[in-house]
This record gives structure tokens, C-alpha cells and sequence, in this order.
């Protein structure tokens, strides 16, 4: 359900938080008019997810999913220079074996 929330649009979001609120008031007003037996914890609750939900999405950092790891030209050729340098003194190594 988070990752749903994450996904939505900000006009999504603030929807989807005004109706989580809206319905959250209306556990908190049932409850103070008596109509039903629990409903103001269940509204504050939901208030509060809404806040957490928002912060994910708005102010704490998330990790980013793609990253860009490009190399220049002159490191990929160091590095597979050294894999074929090492792959020649492994076989050298093992024709010495036998």
C-alpha cells in the first residue's frame, strides 16, 4: 500500500489524504455523538498515517532506484587490461602445475 502511494501524482495524493481525513473526522464525530462505540483513536490514527504517509513521500530521502554508473573509455580498458593480465599469469600458473 505504500509503494501505491508513492506511485500516485501529487494531485492523487492530496486527494487521497483529504478523503483519508475526511473519513478519519467522521469516526471522531461518530464517536463524540455516541453512534459508535470506538472511532476516536481509529480517526486519529488515520490522521497520523496520513502525516507518516506524506513524509515518505514528500521529505524523507529515498534511495534512488536507477543509478548511473558510466566509467571513461581509459578505466574500462585499465580494468580489462588487468583481466587479461590476470588470466595469462592463471594459466601460466596452471601450465606450471602440470
Amino acid at each position: 500500500m505504500k509503494n501505491w502511494f508513492l506511485s500516485l501524482s501529487t494531485t492523487s495524493t492530496l486527494l487521497v489524504c483529504i478523503l483519508a481525513n475526511l473519513i478519519g473526522a467522521c469516526f471522531i464525530y461518530l464517536r463524540i455523538n455516541g453512534t459508535i462505540p470506538i472511532g476516536a483513536f481509529v480517526g486519529i490514527g488515520i490522521f497520523f498515517e496520513t502525516l507518516i504517509l506524506l513524509h515518505s513521500k514528500y521529505i524523507a530521502k529515498r534511495p534512488s532506484i536507477r543509478r548511473d554508473t558510466k566509467i571513461s573509455d581509459e578505466v574500462a580498458q585499465a580494468m580489462a587490461g588487468k583481466i587479461i593480465k590476470e588470466a595469462q599469469e592463471h594459466r601460466q600458473n596452471r601450465q606450471e602445475e602440470e
